[in-house]
């Protein structure tokens, strides 16, 4: 599960604005590199997506290479889920905005028991979303371990 790790080349600023229009430019790089895998995951599913503990992995495939990386794959990581978060689903904030937008254009509001059934359903399918990553992250842990086991002879088998 190791990520592709490059080290990153420090930028110093001569000035604060400097230092404003390079941090502009990393973010808008980095938004587009998160929109780009959301299309990228509308169209191919979860064949490559990673769960928690993958995330945790990369993470630490990062600080030992580079704290640099490290650091800005934390904050790439805080775009994409505030990227996500905007996603017009029930359930986020996106979903909710929706709510407020359908209240603005009816001039009331929907009922509560339909708005929390809504968003009752939408937490189940993040919930499952989020357990079948974790799954598939423990499925790759697993199998990256019998991996290394079967290339060392002396180590015996506990999965077998």
């Amino acid at each position: 599960m190791a990520a592709h790790i490059e080290k990153i080349n420090l930028i110093k600023a001569k000035n604060p604005a400097e230092a404003l229009k390079y941090s502009a430019e990393e973010l808008g790089a980095m938004l587009r590199e998160a929109s780009s895998s959301l299309r990228r995951f509308s169209s191919a599913g979860m064949e490559g997506l990673t769960g928690p503990l993958g995330i945790v992995q990369v993470g630490a495939d990062l600080a030992a290479v580079d704290q640099l990386a490290l650091i800005k794959f934390a904050a790439f990581i805080s775009i994409n889920l505030a990227v996500v978060n905007a996603l017009p689903f029930p359930g986020l904030d996106g979903g909710q905005m929706i709510f407020v937008l359908i209240e603005a254009i009816r001039g009331k509001r929907l009922s509560p028991r339909l708005e929390n059934g809504i968003n009752f359903v939408a937490v189940l399918l993040l919930a499952s979303l989020s357990l079948t990553l974790i799954a598939g992250d423990i499925t790759r842990g697993m199998s990256s371990l019998e991996r290394v086991i079967e290339a060392n002879p002396l180590m015996s088998s506990p999965l077998k």
